[in-house]
């Protein structure tokens, strides 16, 4: 390009756009529009009295949040141009940890539980940012396939989206899942997988007459390796312990306790009652419940860039200095 006469126009067109990328990578500039950013953001917070988490949702605090990443790609353009691979590189680490802040702040991952027919309503663990505003997504569970006294052999969960479509959810393997209106999803998709699969047997209460005093589904986290969970009744001051016995013909093992004292236990089959204290409960039925994992963080392509980005430098940087 040294060779070129002053006036060729291909020369002009390339001294401009250096000239543009110059100007728009340079810290001045960055600087200008970061001290922008925080002067917007702290009249919107002291005077308007917003919160901080909706002012960074608005559309002129993302425009100056998209100024100052046009600015540092620009800067970045100029540092290859003059092959200062060392900036390169430091610009990749930027933004990997402008990728880790936004999850820090917008991330969050949280397990909802929910039997066949049902949807997912509300997180019954969760991590979640500084401001993030955690959202359950519309998921119904369609079908959960296989024994229910078997729970770790089932491998898959059949699931509806909100357009009524079936996916099928894996252990430990997230699948995008659609949400409407959530901030800086164009950064990254929600992720959703199975993380577990437990039995959820229906116990029916009655009282010395025949009476029927409660029935419900009940959520157990029990397995074939003798585990229990247990359970209340809003109508009695017993708990009920459950687990699995691995037996064909009395799958169920039920303890009856009021306080800590163990009144009644026995090794049920389906439908059978265990009589304690002028009482009976039995298990007519029994089906599966489902925990889902939701993941949220929208840093997570920002950070992926930012290695791109690295590494390309590293690459880069090497290679000059083999050719010098």
């Amino acid at each position: 390009m040294s060779g070129l006469p002053t006036s060729n126009p291909l020369r002009k067109k390339m001294s401009f756009f250096t000239k543009v990328t110059v100007f728009f990578g340079s810290y001045m500039f960055s600087g200008a529009v970061l001290s922008a950013l925080l002067i917007n953001v702290s009249v919107l917070v002291m005077i308007f009295g917003l919160r901080f988490s909706e002012v960074l949702s608005l559309i002129p605090t993302m425009a100056f949040v998209l100024l100052i990443l046009v600015s540092r790609a620009c800067g970045l353009c100029y540092e290859i141009i003059r092959r200062d691979m060392r900036a390169v590189i430091s610009s990749g680490v930027l933004i990997i940890i402008l990728g880790l802040l936004v999850n820090n702040l917008y991330g969050f991952e949280g397990t909802a539980a929910a039997a066949e027919g049902e949807k997912l309503a509300e997180y019954n663990e969760m991590k979640k940012g500084a401001i993030s505003k955690p959202f359950v997504p519309d998921i119904l569970i369609s079908e959960i396939p296989g024994d229910p006294f078997n729970p770790r052999e089932i491998k898959e969960l059949t699931v509806l989206n909100a357009k009524n479509e079936a996916v099928i959810l894996f252990p430990g393997k997230s699948v995008s899942w659609p949400v409407a209106d959530v901030p800086l999803q164009f950064l990254s998709a929600v992720k959703v997988e199975l993380s577990g699969i437990w039995p959820a047997p229906r116990f029916l209460i009655r009282d010395g007459k025949g009476g029927e005093l409660h029935s419900a589904y009940v959520k157990l986290r029990i397995a074939e390796d003798g585990s229990e969970d247990y359970f209340r009744s809003p109508s009695l001051v017993h708990r009920f312990y459950v687990g699995l016995t691995g037996d064909g013909e009395k799958p169920l093992r039920v303890k009856a306790a009021r306080g800590k004292l163990m009144i009644k236990s026995a090794d049920l089959e389906l439908g059978e009652e265990m009589v304690f204290e002028n009482l009976s409960i039995s298990f007519p039925e029994i089906t599966n419940w489902a925990i889902v994992k939701v993941k949220y963080y929208p840093g997570s392509r920002v950070i992926s860039a930012g290695v791109l980005v690295m590494l390309t430098g590293i690459v880069l940087l090497l290679s000059v200095r083999r050719k010098a």
